[in-house]
């Protein structure tokens, strides 16, 4: 046993994996000393004593064979026998019990410190592995449950975002028919005086669209499918309608701020170390062909929004994509987030170009057109084939951005459409939480109604020019 026990314990649980697998005739080549017969002998004594190995077949039909002829060495390449399992333990209650065995100090070494595993082998336990059902839930709980640094910003969000209030609109037809035939400047007084009070109440508590009817107005047409945006109202034939803000909604004074969580004090993720020392700066914009403009001197900005004319019908300057998309965008952002407004036509146009000059394009955000009924646009201004009631807007990240603020809005708006190419403020609400406000942000191609304080915005529909920053 000076051999066989020295080398099961130095091996240990190895000896079931790769390159011996446990193989009784791999095993034995591993030592020099013992001879097939009196390898197999010693083997099945170990065994006998500790009751330690476990093999897949009976060992002792390849020690009868192995005592047949000793002398044939070959017989050993002929064993399919194999070790299935180890017990160590048992083979060092064997060794203590046997004191004057001399065990090999290289052997006690390797068995202190196994041999490190290679990449295949590491690989190979993997893919064999297969975790209990409770492992697994517990994996797909961490993975779905956010992290600290989301919850953090959806707290922090909820605590600086304004309340706006929300109000019920009346369904009530014969509302909306008695309200038309008053002045509805003076509907509240008419009210009185007629004493309807339901109606009243109503007025006050709820939003009301009441039907403008003119001489030319033909109410069997119905609804104008571009209701306050119309650019006929003169002379459509079609229904349109005044909006009522409810009255004591609009007299009520806005609620107090819930109490500021003191953990949010400390949490400044994509805001500056000091706001008492890095304040907001106000709107500014400059009146310019985007295409002439000296770009290296606006400096570097942490957001860029641009909504490029596509070549549809526009006041603003037309011109084709190639000379469109030489922005020298390398010259404004080093890092950050940029969006850009595609039309259907544009898309593939806007990813390659915003690929080309080193972007991610990691998502892409849909704006879905609501009418002044806050019902979905029917029938929109553009479209050869199909009426578009929605807009497309690609998100573009350079750098790796670990300060964008993430996780915190979902990918469409839904929000009613205003003058001609003016885009929702819900988006520069979003990209204001992502960057913080006070990161230098910019929009290319801008017009009067974007202009919003700690943006830059550039173009040829502006009124002049206002700068306060010294940078530019």
């Amino acid at each position: 046993m000076e051999t066989i026990l020295p080398l099961l314990l130095g091996y240990g649980n190895s000896l079931l994996r790769f390159p011996v697998e446990g193989n009784v005739s791999s095993l034995f080549r591993l030592q020099s000393t013992l001879r097939w017969h009196e390898f197999l002998a010693e083997l099945i004594r170990v065994n006998k004593l500790s009751n330690s190995l476990e093999f897949d077949t009976d060992i002792y039909k390849f020690y009868a064979e192995a005592l047949t002829d000793v002398e044939d060495q070959s017989k050993s390449y002929d064993c399919s026998a194999r070790i299935k399992n180890v017990n160590c333990l048992a083979l060092e209650i064997l060794e203590e019990s046997l004191p004057g065995l001399n065990v090999s100090t290289d052997l006690k070494e390797n068995k202190k410190k196994p041999r490190k595993k290679s990449n295949l082998q590491q690989l190979n336990e993997l893919l064999e592995y297969r975790p209990a059902d409770s492992e697994l839930n517990e994996l797909m709980s961490l993975l779905c449950k956010p992290s600290g640094a989301l919850r953090l910003s959806n707290e922090k969000m909820k605590e600086e975002t304004k309340e706006e209030p929300t109000f019920e609109i009346c369904n009530q037809s014969k509302h909306a028919e008695i309200l038309a035939g008053i002045d509805i400047d003076r509907c509240a007084e008419s009210l009185k005086r007629s004493r309807k009070t339901q109606l009243l109440k109503c007025l006050e508590t709820k939003i009301h669209f009441v039907p403008i009817i003119k001489s030319h107005t033909d109410p069997k047409l119905g609804d104008c499918s571009y209701l306050d945006t119309c650019h006929k109202l003169k002379t459509c034939k079609y229904l349109h309608y005044y909006q009522t803000v409810p009255t004591l909604a609009a007299n009520k004074p806005p609620p107090p701020n819930s109490p500021t969580l003191e953990v949010l004090a400390s949490y400044t993720k994509g805001e500056p170390i000091s706001k008492t020392l890095c304040k907001q700066l106000p709107a500014q914009w400059i009146n310019c062909d985007v295409r002439k403009l000296n770009f290296n001197r606006l400096g570097k900005f942490a957001a860029i929004i641009a909504d490029p004319p596509w070549n549809i019908h526009t006041n603003s300057i037309e011109s084709n994509e190639t000379e469109l998309l030489k922005i020298p965008v390398d010259q404004i952002q080093d890092e950050g987030i940029f969006l850009l407004w595609v039309t259907v036509r544009s898309t593939s146009i806007g990813r390659a170009w915003l690929l080309e000059n080193g972007y991610t394009v990691s998502s892409e955000l849909i704006w879905v057109k609501t009418n002044q009924l806050g019902r979905n646009i029917c029938t929109g201004r553009t479209g050869h084939w199909l009426n578009h009631s929605k807009e497309h807007l690609l998100v573009g990240i350079k750098g790796r951005c670990t300060w964008l603020q993430r996780g915190l809005f979902d990918d469409i708006i839904l929000a009613s459409t205003r003058e001609t190419g003016r885009k929702p403020d819900e988006l520069y609400v979003m990209v204001e939480k992502m960057v913080g406000e006070h990161a230098r942000k910019l929009e290319i191609f801008g017009k009067q109604h974007n202009v919003r304080p700690g943006w830059l915005t550039i173009g040829n529909q502006l009124e002049g020019n206002n700068v306060v920053e010294d940078l530019v």
